[in-house]
């Protein structure tokens, strides 16, 4: 009998594994600031992330959506998305952080110890920053506004490239991009 549990048990957690972490829709956008893969459920918009692998191209109305979005925000026609996100996967702690990066005005920054205290809890300034760096949308929750509180750039997922050149088309004045020599 402890062979069956066993067996039965490695089965649903494969199962739990490859149907749960696989996205419902998916939409792919290819622009200036990358090759991105939108993932989304029935309820919203779940993942942006890095299209490092091919994947089917099977558009939900949010994905779509999310995708015509966010080529008009990289052409600079936009600056507070609409579409519908689902984060009901993340922590309660998460949620608050990540809704907190969405009030952060379109060419603003902020730094993660404000960040924190607008928590109202300066001390989990670390933990706002783990929150920040496992962001699942990118670009929506706009997660690169948030800098060091010294006003340098500090890390972000997609890399400190991506994160300047996101800044600088918020608010090129602030942050210009540096032009090469050569």
């Amino acid at each position: 009998m402890d062979g069956k549990f066993i067996l039965f048990f490695l089965l649903l957690t494969y199962v739990r594994t490859f149907f749960m972490q696989r996205p419902k829709y998916c939409s792919l956008l290819d622009c200036d600031f990358g090759n991105f893969q939108i993932l989304s459920s029935d309820k919203g918009i779940t993942q942006i992330r890095i299209a490092e692998q091919p994947m089917d191209e099977f558009e939900s109305h949010h994905s779509f959506l999310c995708r015509k979005e966010l080529l008009d925000y990289f052409d600079g026609r936009l600056q507070k998305f609409t579409v519908n996100l689902d984060l009901q996967h993340a922590s309660d702690f998460h949620r608050t952080v990540w809704n907190s990066l969405i009030d952060i005005p379109y060419g603003t920054t902020t730094s993660y110890l404000q960040l924190a205290k607008n928590l109202n809890n300066e001390k989990a300034i670390r933990a706002v920053g783990r929150a920040n760096a496992l962001n699942p949308i990118p670009f929506v929750i706009p997660c690169h506004r948030v800098i060091g509180s010294d006003g340098s750039l500090t890390g972000y997922a997609l890399g400190l490239d991506l994160k300047r050149r996101l800044l600088n088309l918020e608010n090129p004045i602030k942050f210009p991009l540096q032009k090469s020599l050569f």
